[in-house]
């Protein structure tokens, strides 16, 4: 995370996600060098606008570019378990060419999956290692069936 000057640690740590769904309405998800499964993206680092963050985060995970949304379509507080701090998800809607996508020094796999085998194959995708106080599964079902 790149701070600015006198930047104090703040109690949300902002990350910008994609939401990238295929054909059949299954979403996109990594695993971060094989420390667990999410959505793709990352922090936002100091001076970046979000749509900037996201295009770079997906650049750097996925190898590819991406066409992200105006407008964030969900923002979800969440916990880090591991680091033991909040994090606020600002999720948009992005498209990219499925064809562009590889794996990187970043992202050790990558999988589309329905939100349902999302949450519930705990032994694929192992130890999401969040939590949030909203419903976020079923807010993200909503979603995937408005797209």
């Amino acid at each position: 995370m790149k701070k600015g000057p006198q930047t104090p640690d703040a109690y949300y740590r902002v990350s910008v996600k994609a939401l990238i769904t295929d054909e059949t309405d299954k979403i996109l998800v990594v695993n971060e060098r094989g420390l667990g499964w999410d959505l793709p993206g990352g922090g936002l680092d100091w001076g970046e606008n979000a749509g900037d963050a996201l295009k770079r985060e997906l650049l750097e995970e996925l190898g590819c570019t991406a066409e992200i949304a105006e407008h964030p379509c969900l923002i979800a507080p969440s916990s880090a378990r591991e680091y033991d701090r909040h994090v606020l998800w600002i999720i948009y809607k992005a498209r990219i060419n499925p064809e562009e996508i590889k794996k990187t020094p970043e992202v050790t796999d990558y999988d589309y999956v329905t939100v349902q085998d999302f949450r519930n194959n705990e032994e694929k995708y192992e130890a999401m290692n969040w939590e949030s106080p909203i419903d976020f599964w079923g807010e993200l079902e909503k979603l995937v069936k408005k797209l």
